[in-house]
């Protein structure tokens, strides 16, 4: 019927939409690399020539004289009794930062799958796996749905979990609460810490160029991208239908939450007459869990910002392209619509991409001092992205006939008895 095209459009729609926000966050790091690289971490890149001396067995030292001779002759180590070592065959050094894994595409696919499928479900969860708690809970709630033969509202099951559910989301908005405290202690930590890379030396002007480069990529999404897709399918004016959005926009800015932003998303979006009410409560409810590109292009542009920072090479590489397009595609779709819900997954997209590397600490730390800033902006970029679409589909579809179908589906059937 119907609905079942408005479905697959939704659908087809939001992969499109998904996939060049993440292609387009990929060329943000590729474009913003040679500034990100000169706060690349050189201790571990560098080398310092292992210089020694050699004692002989008469106690003084093997030295070098002007023509060439060497002799035992020196007392002490210095000037011409030194000696630097070079390491020809790279049998000594060992560079862990720049050394790559020589992982395949094939390694990196399959080991994506056994992350979805892991052997000890309570393993991931202390170990915060949320590939693997996601891919178990989607089973487990269609079976849940399911296994009940009564109304899925009277579930006594399913109510224990929203009441669960509801405890956590309470007791996560009083955490909240403390989030400008914690900011300022992790920025202070980060910014006062004496550590020996170049993430502690320019804290602040970091974390200023990533908020910067960010919030450029999201005016491109927002002022160029969307609205060429919104002109190329519906032949209207964008920024007209942008303006009546102008609300929610700064609700946005302020709550760092799509899921918050809802109810006035829908109020602007009734506001403006140019959205059926079945369409938009269906793409927006849908949307507001599934479609963020805000957040995809805020991943795919940390992990490539991070690598760049942290000293691993092969970032370019067509291999880890495609792992860098996979796995920031799986984590958006993981990633939750509240606040922060985009730092939430960062771990899980770089472990996908790079899984032989860890996140030095004191970047991760200043990434999350840092989100203060960023969530908000890709909260926007969602909101806004997930508005616009909606008005793309109300334009493909009749709402009249939306409307028919759905009353034709709720109608009681009446199967005709034969005469006895």
């Amino acid at each position: 019927g119907l609905g079942t095209r408005l479905g697959v459009r939704v659908t087809l729609l939001f992969l499109l939409s998904l996939i060049v926000a993440i292609l387009q966050g990929i060329v943000t790091g590729l474009v913003a690399h040679s500034a990100f690289i000169t706060f690349e971490n050189k201790e571990s890149t560098s080398s310092t020539d292992a210089i020694f001396g050699i004692q002989c067995g008469n106690g003084n030292y093997l030295e070098a004289s002007d023509n060439g001779t060497v002799s035992c002759s020196a007392t002490t180590v210095s000037g011409s009794s030194q000696f630097t070592l070079d390491d020809v065959n790279s049998a000594l050094v060992r560079n862990t930062a720049t050394t790559g894994t020589g992982t395949s595409l094939s390694d990196s696919v399959l080991a994506i799958i056994d992350t979805l499928v892991p052997s000890n479900i309570m393993a991931a969860f202390v170990a915060n796996t949320l590939l693997s708690i996601v891919a178990f809970a989607l089973p487990v709630g269609v079976t849940l749905a399911h296994s009940f033969h009564g109304p899925v509202s009277l579930n006594p099951l399913l109510e224990f979990l929203r009441e669960v559910n509801e405890t956590l989301v309470h007791m996560a908005h009083w955490v909240l609460r403390f989030t400008p405290f914690a900011v300022l202690s992790l920025l202070a930590g980060s910014m006062a810490t004496s550590l020996d890379d170049s993430v502690a030396e320019h804290p602040v002007r970091l974390a200023l160029e990533v908020t910067g480069t960010l919030a450029i990529s999201v005016l491109v999404h927002m002022l160029v991208v969307m609205p060429t897709l919104f002109l190329l399918l519906t032949r209207r004016n964008p920024f007209r239908y942008m303006r009546q959005m102008l609300p929610a926009y700064v609700y946005s800015l302020g709550c760092s939450s799509s899921m918050a932003t809802l109810p006035l998303s829908l109020q602007c979006i009734e506001n403006s007459r140019e959205v059926p009410s079945s369409v938009m409560h269906f793409v927006l409810s849908l949307g507001t869990s599934l479609h963020m590109p805000g957040t995809a292009i805020y991943l795919a542009m940390m992990v490539h910002f991070m690598a760049d920072v942290a000293g691993v090479t092969g970032e370019e590489s067509a291999t880890t392209i495609l792992m860098m397009l996979l796995g920031v595609f799986m984590s958006t779709l993981a990633a939750a619509p509240i606040p922060s819900g985009a730092l939430t997954v960062l771990t899980t997209a770089w472990n996908m991409v790079f899984p032989a590397y860890a996140i030095p600490d004191s970047l991760y730390t200043l990434m999350v001092a840092a989100d203060v800033l960023l969530d908000r902006l890709v909260t926007l970029c969602n909101v806004n992205s997930q508005a616009m679409l909606c008005r793309v589909l109300a334009d493909q579809v009749d709402d009249g006939a939306l409307e028919a179908d759905h009353n034709a589906m709720q109608a009681p059937q009446y199967v005709p008895t034969a005469n006895r």
